[in-house]
């Protein structure tokens, strides 16, 4: 009872209701993975984002969204997308594009070869800046030519830009840097201490971004910043004093791609790999609810303090559930649960049926050993055929006789008792054993998340008053029920119904 108290204490104190859900959101229609999010300048009702190489806007209110601006198909990403003076700014592989509220387009900004790609946008008042692979360029308001920063910045490629209206901070490199306009002088406010960067693992399709960088994402204000790299979470004033690490790398299960703060007393969110998390006491929780484990690119938050992800399933707008469920009790009944089969009768099934238990590659061990017991067996014939017809040389010399057939047979056995000790199969089985065990863990894993999303989804309904969000729970419990079975064999529902 009391860790339930301290999770819904820290919840409040963070500035999360204790039944903040996602909402995925008809905005979007067909498309399903969404890449960029920006803000409207003025409506909290409007954003815009990009999607299969086109530009949206799209509006809350009205529940629908058009379609701005197609990109050239030679832009296979679409890196930082801006708002500025009614103007939307794209960052793409090969320049910046600039989009009017009616649709026209234009390139504003081309990159050289070794310019590209184009992976970071910000600006301060109209003067705009785009971050490269090789420098940061800025234009001036009204101007039309593009100059490259200076005031000791140095020429590495750059990963993230980020203004608080009055700065601009640079990821680039190994480093994050702090530029004065007024003065057009730079200082270095974070130096990771990743000195080597190795390339992360992830699919194909995640967002690009510099890599040579190892700054993953920054967020700021006018009082903090917050740095991301690829040890961890770094939280420090914004002239880089009084830095601390928050939230070690190790601690959370995938990779981030973005980071956002709803206000200042509110928790860090990141955007991952495998949903989103918020930071609570030094400690990642998944913020699930509403939202499967679905790969996040990107998190913005809006003037009215909402929070929206760009999702591989589309986009999901942090609400409170309350707003649903009319303030019923949670839950109203606790449902009986005990004709279900438990977690770990559940990932024993999975595991068997998938035929990684631990078990085979014992036995494997154990058969490759004993196999040195039982000899190799060789059986030979061989028959001689060369006088098998011939003249009697007896009292009928004319005669063709058929003579005897010479037959010549062998069996041999052999033993390399070397075996015993060693088997040049063990290392065959060693590697086999390694991929068996990432996929274990890796059916362990997904089990486990759906059989608890399951398990919370059944006592949502049950508090659930309205037919259509019932309707919609109740069909999201039949496809984790069909899911588990997939990975039982359909032995979950069996046992269910025994």
């Amino acid at each position: 009872m009391r860790i339930w108290l301290i999770a819904f204490w820290v919840l409040i104190s963070f500035g999360f209701s204790s039944r903040s859900v996602w909402l995925l959101q008809p905005v979007t229609g067909h498309l399903t993975r969404i890449d960029r999010l920006a803000g409207h300048p003025r409506d909290s009702r409007v954003f815009y984002f990009t999607s299969q190489g086109g530009l949206y806007k799209a509006d809350l209110a009205a529940g629908q969204s058009s379609l701005l601006y197609t990109f050239p198909s030679t832009e296979s990403s679409i890196h930082s997308l801006i708002t500025a003076a009614d103007t939307i700014y794209a960052a793409a592989d090969s320049g910046v594009y600039a989009i009017s509220e009616d649709g026209r387009g234009s390139v504003i900004f081309r990159a050289s070869e070794d310019e590209r790609p184009c992976a970071a946008l910000s600006a301060i008042g109209e003067t705009l800046f785009v971050g490269t692979s090789r420098d940061v360029k800025t234009r001036a308001a009204g101007s039309k030519s593009w100059a490259v920063l200076g005031g000791g910045f140095h020429s590495e490629p750059v990963s993230r830009l980020r203004s608080d209206g009055t700065f601009l901070y640079i990821a680039a490199g190994q480093k994050v840097y702090r530029f004065d306009p007024q003065t057009g002088q730079s200082q270095i406010i974070f130096t990771s201490a990743s000195s080597h960067v190795e390339p992360e693992e992830s699919d194909s399709d995640s967002p690009v971004m510099n890599s040579a960088s190892s700054i993953k994402d920054l967020w700021v204000s006018r009082q903090k910043i917050l740095i991301a790299d690829s040890s961890g979470i770094f939280e420090s004033r914004v002239d880089g004093q009084e830095r601390r690490l928050i939230a070690a790398a190790q601690l959370l299960p995938a990779q981030i791609h973005a980071l956002t703060v709803a206000g200042e007393s509110a928790p860090v969110m990141a955007a991952t790999d495998q949903g989103v998390f918020y930071l609570t006491d030094g400690h990642w929780q998944a913020l699930r609810d509403g939202m499967e484990s679905v790969a996040v690119y990107d998190l913005i938050s809006m003037s009215d303090g909402s929070i929206l992800a760009a999702a591989q399933r589309g986009i999901f707008i942090l609400s409170d559930e309350k707003t649903l469920a009319q303030d019923a009790p949670w839950p109203p009944v606790f449902p009986d649960f005990s004709a279900e089969p438990a977690i770990r009768d559940v990932q024993s099934l999975a595991v068997h049926y998938a035929e990684v238990h631990p078990d085979k590659i014992s036995n494997w061990r154990k058969q490759a050993r004993f196999r040195a017991i039982l000899p190799d067996l060789s059986i030979g014939l061989d028959r001689d055929a060369g006088e098998f017809w011939h003249w009697d040389t007896g009292p009928n010399p004319d005669q063709l006789t058929q003579g005897r057939e010479l037959v010549d047979w062998g069996v041999s056995v052999s033993w390399d008792l070397g075996d015993l000790i060693w088997s040049s199969d063990q290392t065959s089985i060693d590697s086999r054993s390694k991929l068996m065990v990432e996929l274990r863990e890796d059916i362990l894993n997904q089990v486990t998340r759906i059989y608890f999303e399951r398990r919370r989804l059944q006592y949502e309904l049950v508090r659930v008053s309205d037919e259509l969000q019932k309707f919609d729970t109740d069909l999201k419990i039949q496809e984790m029920t069909a899911l588990l079975d997939g990975f039982t064999g359909g032995k979950f529902s069996a046992i269910g119904k025994k």
